[in-house]
């Protein structure tokens, strides 16, 4: 796992430069490591469907807002917000009721693809 879903601590812990680029290279470094294990034919049960966080009562529903309008404000976009259906449909379970967040697999550490980001 890479270090965007902690970009906001590390920019109040670093400067928003620094932090920037600890989650560029540790996207990097996720890609090599994949990179390697597949052109090594190393099954190491890497799964490059990113990752679902969701809100399960009302005292989560925005949480991950810090995280991603700091992350949206150094103009990179590694998440994407979902709606209740699209979690359902991702999880198929309609049990959840507030919005979700997913990190998107970005092969490139440039934090951008070609996903859509709300």
């Amino acid at each position: 796992m890479n270090w965007w879903s902690k970009y906001y601590s590390l920019m109040k812990q670093f400067l928003p430069k620094a932090a920037l680029g600890i989650c560029k290279l540790s996207a990097s470094a996720v890609g090599s490591i994949t990179d390697f294990c597949q052109s090594n034919n190393i099954d190491a049960d890497i799964r490059n469907g990113g990752w679902l966080w969701v809100a399960g009562n009302s005292a989560q529903a925005g949480a991950w807002g810090l995280t991603l309008s700091s992350i949206a404000s150094a103009g990179m976009h590694p998440f994407q917000r979902m709606g209740r259906g699209e979690i359902a449909e991702l999880i198929g379970s309609e049990g959840l009721r507030f919005w979700g967040v997913r990190f998107k697999y970005l092969h490139s550490p440039t934090g951008t693809s070609s996903s859509r980001v709300a």
